[in-house]
């Protein structure tokens, strides 16, 4: 519940309002005194109360969901977000909730948006309804919107459109809510691919990085993003550069054309550890198409930090037969010190098969590893080469 809690606190910020959360509701209790008290303070406290006191979903969400059309804004606003601290168990307050979307206090129909977005993917139902508040002229509820849509998933694709044509809008969090719905949706939303390819122009480093995240969820049918991204791997951020190489690797061996600018990137000394990693491990994406960065994956292999060698070698592997040049490294790096990278160097000869003959008296002598895991797969790839 602390989890569900979090997330109700990060759409209620991306929707750029304050929120007090009640404890969230767990037990079974009475319900809440004061609903139908004359004074709106009254019925402010005693909705809060329900979740307070942990009343019950089955009890407790039929309640807010009525103080939905409470007279006092308020009132509604403090339903809305008691409704949230429920997530998916509000799910029969979504009807009312989706209504409430269109309250006349922005406040309220931000709330209400919030909700929806805490109860998910059981929200599905509120979509169209969340499309026509992405329209809305109060940016609050259409980021809140926006997000609601991203959290509830692949349901949520007939919204694609509207969130592609919000990543040209003139607000950065807007946009970024967009471009984050629109990986949240995933293939789903391969219509975007475009327009998420501009926001790797954006000027503000959070936007690049979150269209990158949603090229990433697209994964194969975001080829046409393929040269931006392989431009991206260059960008003054090593956590865009990170993010640019991890979406090659998602659209996998369609992004062959990009295997050259990944291994500049993975033999880039001055790079980022995290950007060089992730350059590996999309080159092994790629897998056969790889070829041509073999050297650079074999130079990885006697970097000084643990993860590049692990991540080279298994690429390697991924890159199969055609990685037979990585031999000799491969060889020389069966003693490291990381039993990890030991066992994929094994796995690696064996995805190599019979053209890593050389390895086998090293091989041998690897079949005596004090790591059981290296023993198994030294075992393996001796299996491999020799074609049994």
């Amino acid at each position: 519940m602390r989890t569900l809690t979090a997330a109700v606190i990060v759409l209620a910020f991306a929707a750029d309002m304050p929120i007090v959360l009640a404890r969230a509701p767990r037990d079974d209790g009475a319900r809440g005194p004061g609903l139908a008290a004359p004074d709106a303070g009254r019925r402010r406290k005693a909705v809060v109360e329900l979740a307070a006191k942990r009343v019950a979903p089955e009890d407790a969400v039929p309640a807010l969901a009525g103080m939905l059309n409470d007279p006092d804004a308020g009132v509604r606003r403090t339903a809305a977000l008691t409704l949230a601290t429920y997530g998916p168990s509000a799910q029969a307050a979504v009807p009312m909730l989706a209504a409430a979307l269109q309250d006349g206090e922005p406040r309220a129909a931000v709330a209400s948006a919030v909700a929806i977005g805490a109860i998910g993917v059981p929200a599905r139902q509120a979509v169209p309804a969340l499309l026509a508040a992405l329209r809305a002229t109060d940016i609050r509820l259409r980021r809140a919107s926006a997000v609601a849509l991203g959290e509830i998933g692949p349901a949520a694709s007939p919204a694609a459109a509207e969130l592609t044509r919000s990543l040209g809008d003139a607000d950065a969090p807007l946009r970024e809510a967009a471009a984050s719905a629109l990986g949240k949706i995933g293939p789903g939303a391969k219509d975007a691919v475009p327009a998420l390819v501009r926001g790797l122009e954006d000027a503000d480093e959070a936007m690049r990085g979150v269209a990158i995240e949603a090229i990433v969820n697209v994964g194969p049918d975001a080829g046409p993003a393929i040269p931006d991204l392989a431009r991206r791997l260059a960008d003054p951020s090593p956590a865009i550069r990170s993010r640019a190489a991890q979406a090659l690797g998602a659209i996998g061996p369609a992004a062959a054309a990009a295997a050259p600018a990944l291994a500049a990137a993975l033999a880039g000394k001055d790079n980022a550890p995290e950007a060089r990693r992730a350059a590996a491990l999309a080159l092994g994406a790629i897998g056969t198409a790889s070829t041509g960065a073999v050297p650079a994956l074999a130079a990885a292999l006697g970097d000084d930090d643990d993860d590049l060698r692990h991540a080279a070698a298994y690429a390697i592997g991924d890159v199969g037969p055609g990685a037979v040049a990585a031999v000799p490294a491969l060889i020389e790096t069966l003693d490291d010190d990381d039993e990890e990278v030991r066992a994929e160097v094994a796995f690696a000869l064996g995805a190599i098969g019979p053209g890593a003959r050389d390895a086998i008296p090293a091989l041998e002598e690897a079949l005596d590893d004090e790591d059981a895991t290296v023993r198994k797969a030294v075992a393996e790839a001796l299996g491999r080469i020799r074609g049994r």
